[in-house]
């Protein structure tokens, strides 16, 4: 018993996780690497684990070269005394280490499920099928991988299908994943382009200065001679006084504007006999 060991791996079915391993560590075998694991296995002296990539990892004893793995994607790893095997991604049995009795030399054909003996092994095997991802004979893959192809992962696509995107450049203004709203010059977000703001005259989006009678923008057109001719616009229009008296009167006292000072002017001049 002096040599017996404990390992786990600190996740549950369909995640993955670190691992941690306690007991007899006399060739390291109880002395885990870094990193994310969706499965674990261990044999004698070594250990082996998945890691999230679908690469197998291993530490301990490598006398026999058992925990020397080939590289590739695996979905499963199972480990006897002084070898080891696991099923890569298409199915088939790899295995490495102590080969005295051809317990390293699987035969061909797509397995779902290994197990390793002291100097033997066995597998399940899927006739005439294929193993999907998960190791489901006849499986179709349609759940259990994610979009960076990691069995049971948590990637997702964002909304312009990049793969663990933020969705940074597929959303509207209001934050809506391929929506339609649009944000119009005076910051207002909506779909509807009839109450877009427009530019008012001096170039300011959603302002409110205007033109004048004379085109001025922002002019209110007081004592403005837009056709200059010496009159005051906004006094082109003769008073009603009841006498001909021109357009020229609008601004009767010449101080170039026109208001009531005008008429009392006029009054003044008309009683006064200044004009006939």
């Amino acid at each position: 018993m002096k040599n017996l060991f404990i390992i786990t791996i600190l996740l549950g079915v369909g995640y993955s996780g670190s691992i941690e391993c306690w007991g007899s560590d006399s060739y390291g075998q109880s002395t885990p690497p870094s990193g994310t694991f969706t499965d674990v296995a261990a044999g004698y002296y070594h250990t082996c684990g998945i890691d999230d990539s679908g690469s197998i990892e291993c530490w301990g004893r490598n006398n026999n070269g058992q925990s020397t793995p080939p590289s590739g994607t695996f979905t499963d790893v199972a480990l006897g005394q002084y070898h080891t095997c696991g099923i890569d991604d298409s199915g088939s049995i790899e295995c490495w280490g102590s080969n005295n009795n051809g317990q390293s030399t699987p035969p061909s054909g797509t397995f779902t499920d290994v197990a390793l003996g002291y100097q033997h092994t066995c597998g399940i095997i899927c006739n005439n099928a294929v193993v999907d991802c998960t190791g489901v004979c006849g499986g179709e893959d349609t759940s259990c991988v994610d979009c960076l192809g990691i069995p049971w992962g948590d990637a997702e696509e964002d909304c312009n299908g990049v793969c663990e995107g933020e969705d940074t450049s597929c959303v509207d203004c209001d934050g809506i994943p391929n929506g339609d709203n649009v944000e119009d010059n005076c910051g207002m977000c909506d779909n509807d382009p009839s109450n877009d703001c427009d530019m008012d005259c001096m170039g300011e989006w959603g302002g409110n200065a205007e033109e004048d009678e004379c085109g001025v923008c922002g002019g209110d057109g007081d004592g403005i001679d837009c056709n200059d001719d010496g009159i005051p616009d906004d006094c082109e229009e003769v008073y009603d006084t009841g006498y001909d008296i021109g357009a020229e009167s609008g601004d009767a006292n010449l101080d170039g504007q026109c208001n009531i000072l005008d008429i009392v002017y006029l009054v003044d001049q008309i009683v006064n006999g200044a004009w006939y």
